[in-house]
């Protein structure tokens, strides 16, 4: 699928795309699959959702979430940099990381950023806070 991506993307160009590639991701990539679009992405954004193994598995069904997206943060910051912005202050390169605070797990978000903050202090982040449990809504 990623590799689909990559020749759309490359075809895209060579036809005169000049708006920045966009890769929107979940965190949970393969390192080898980043690797293989190295150039052509042109602003990683994803999410850090768990720097807990046992949270990962309780609310994504993932027993190594924590493990892998430290590697494909770093990854991405190495491929693309730090957020970069066009003289109108519109996005044309780099990392921007969202962290999405579970209600109750506060300490899981002050690990996230402090991970963040360690990985670069020029990381942008985007600190979300709209979470909805909406499976339970049956229930009620």
């Amino acid at each position: 699928m990623i590799f689909h991506m990559a020749d759309a993307i490359k075809m895209a160009k060579q036809k005169g795309l000049v708006i920045p590639v966009v890769y929107n991701s979940n965190g949970y990539d393969s390192l080898e699959a980043l690797r293989q679009i190295r150039g052509l992405v042109d602003i990683y954004l994803p999410d850090i959702k768990y720097l807990d193994n046992e949270l990962g598995m309780q609310f994504s069904a993932v027993n190594n979430y924590a493990d892998v997206v430290r590697g494909v943060l770093r990854e991405m910051l190495n491929q693309v940099g730090h957020l970069e912005m066009n003289k109108e202050d519109i996005a044309i390169g780099g990392l921007l990381v969202r962290h999405l605070v579970l209600p109750d797990y506060y300490g899981n978000s002050e690990k996230c950023l402090r991970f963040l903050a360690d990985l670069s202090p020029y990381t942008y982040v985007s600190i979300l806070s709209q979470y909805s449990p909406r499976y339970k809504a049956l229930n009620s």
